[in-house]
């Protein structure tokens, strides 16, 4: 399905020695019990991926996350200053439930604790956060752009007409989308309106998460139509309180200050020790704090696909998926699990296994699920295996439904004089062949999305206590903001990864804080390469040296586009 985007968003990679892994404690825990004033900096760049990508070329190069740019801020809430500097204004473009957590982190410091965001070149995400500021400071030369959200659909169908490409789609409902940019020269009105509905919930979740004393909505909302707005203009508009010169503003905060230093510190190459040690952990990953009792948190981001995925790619694997969570259903020291789902959907065969795999967990200790920027079709299918669902206002979700694509190459083969013959011992023996499409492949394919697509209804229906009916008005393909979802019972609760983990350890019947354990955790060189004991290589490269793999697909030769076939629940 497609996806939107706020103006400006974009990848921007910043580079972290880290060599510790991080484990969140409440915001209260471990306070100083000192004092005293002064000033803490603590500066957020990138767009703040889930799951950061790692490069083996640089074990130790990643984006910030989510997790660590929240464990920073908590960090920077706990130290003794009592003023807090939030600086925005190197290039920061979250999503908007990126920013949505951040916002609940600041709102949950103590009383005392007094907050300043500094903001450049940011878009209506970054206004989510400066809702839950004291200040909102912007830099005198610089540009915001608070223009609201937007959606851009590309189709290809012409395009792929000219190589002699077509497929053809079957799906269970009319607002299931994903497909027409492969199939329609522009989106359908079903679709067409679908989209105006999500992107008319989610910006009403942006405004009123944007909102504060001095701007209400209708103030943001008139304050889009003058974007980009420069600093002299978006005090006028109330979007800031006031405009500053960086150096100088960081020249004048209140003495003692200091910038909070993010990732671990420099290793000690210095000594044999020192270099034994950073070698280990450059090769092993960092070494994890061992605690009696630990609340999982599971990160899920990218599609869902069949067999060995790569989460640290975009990949979540049912082969790889299934084995983590049985690892942590015989770990005696977790005691909760949250899942944290950020995925649009995939293969229907490894969601469904994932998700079984999800409730034999559950039936040992509590799951409870996350959905963060997306968690539609199959990750909304992974959601509803645990104990329960908390979403956030900005989340998309829904998507309750299954497709299919066949692909045509006749017209390419035609092209570049390409005569084939087939021959089969059965009659649907070539039903994923790239072949010309007739009614009999539509027909078979059909029925079975119809039954794949009962059986999601009937999940749903079991697991979020809704009547058929109900459950029928929900699914073909129709998707929700956070907040639709939760009107229809789709989700439990709205709200970030605190209230997740605290449901968690209720659900355990554990009333105090406990540190959380994140999975996937940071890989080491070795793995990367494929040689740790629970490595393996890159999918590509295995199929390269011959090796597949358990639950890959028997696809031989001359049918290189058959997966497309297989149901998708996107």
């Amino acid at each position: 399905m497609p996806s939107f985007t706020l103006a400006l968003r974009t990848h921007f990679l910043s580079a972290a020695l880290m060599f510790c892994a991080a484990l969140t404690s409440p915001l209260g825990a471990g306070d100083e019990d000192a004092q005293w004033e002064g000033s803490v900096i603590v500066t957020l760049r990138g767009d703040l991926p889930l799951i950061g990508q790692q490069s083996w070329t640089n074990p130790f190069a990643e984006p910030l996350t989510r997790h660590q740019a929240n464990e920073q801020l908590r960090r920077a809430l706990r130290a003794p200053e009592e003023h807090v500097v939030l600086d925005l204004s190197q290039g920061f473009f979250p999503s908007l439930a990126a920013a949505e957590e951040l916002a609940d982190t600041l709102r949950r410091r103590p009383e005392h604790k007094r907050v300043t965001v500094l903001l450049e070149n940011v878009s209506d995400a970054a206004m989510v956060i400066a809702a839950a500021a004291d200040e909102v400071a912007m830099a005198e030369a610089g540009l915001i752009w608070i223009s609201g959200l937007s959606m851009q659909v590309d189709h290809y169908t012409e395009m792929l007409g000219k190589l002699g490409i077509r497929f053809a789609a079957v799906t269970s409902g009319e607002q299931k989308s994903a497909p027409e940019p492969l199939t329609l020269p522009e989106p359908s009105a079903a679709a067409l309106a679908e989209y105006r509905d999500l992107l008319g919930q989610i910006d009403e979740s942006l405004l009123s998460l944007s909102a504060r004393d001095n701007l209400d909505t209708d103030a943001l909302r008139a304050a889009r139509a003058s974007a980009p707005q420069t600093s002299a203009l978006a005090k006028q508009l109330g979007l800031i309180d006031r405009s500053v010169d960086p150096q100088s503003f960081f020249h004048q905060l209140q003495e003692p200050s200091r910038h909070l230093e993010s990732g671990g510190s420099a290793p000690d190459l210095e000594s044999f020790t020192g270099i034994m040690n950073w070698w280990r952990q450059m090769m092993s990953g960092p070494r994890q704090t061992r605690h009696p009792q630990v609340v999982a948190v599971v990160q899920w981001e990218g599609m869902i696909v069949d067999g060995e995925g790569d989460v640290h790619q975009g990949l979540i694997g049912a082969g790889e998926s299934v084995r983590l969570l049985e690892q942590l259903a015989d770990d005696s020291r977790v005691v909760a699990v949250v899942l944290r789902i950020n995925s649009g959907g995939g293969s229907a065969g490894a969601s469904d296994r994932i998700y079984h795999a999800i409730r034999r967990l559950d039936a040992k200790k509590p799951v409870i699920a996350l959905f963060d920027d997306i968690a539609a079709s199959g990750g909304y299918y992974l959601g509803i295996g645990a104990r329960q669902i908390v979403a956030h206002q900005s989340t998309i979700t829904g998507s309750i439904g299954v497709f299919a694509m066949l692909p045509d190459l006749s017209g390419t083969r035609s092209l570049l004089g390409i005569h084939r013959t087939t021959l089969r011992t059965d009659p649907r023996a070539d039903l994923f062949a790239t072949n010309a499409i007739d009614d009999e492949r539509l027909a078979a394919m059909q029925a079975v999305v119809d039954d794949m697509d009962q059986r999601f209804r009937e999940l749903v229906g079991q697991r979020r206590g809704l009547a058929p009916e109900a459950v029928k008005a929900l699914a073909q393909g129709r998707i929700f903001g956070g907040n639709a979802a939760h009107k229809h019972g789709l989700v439990d609760a709205l709200g970030t990864l605190p209230d997740a983990v605290e449901l968690a350890r209720n659900a355990a019947e554990i009333d105090r804080p406990l540190p959380l354990r994140i999975y996937p955790q940071r890989r080491g060189l070795a793995d990367m390469l494929g040689l740790g004991p629970l490595a393996q290589l890159p999918p590509w490269l295995r199929h390269l040296a011959g090796l597949g793999g358990a639950g890959q697909n028997p696809i031989g030769e001359g049918q290189l586009w058959s997966w497309r076939a297989l149901p998708q629940i996107r």
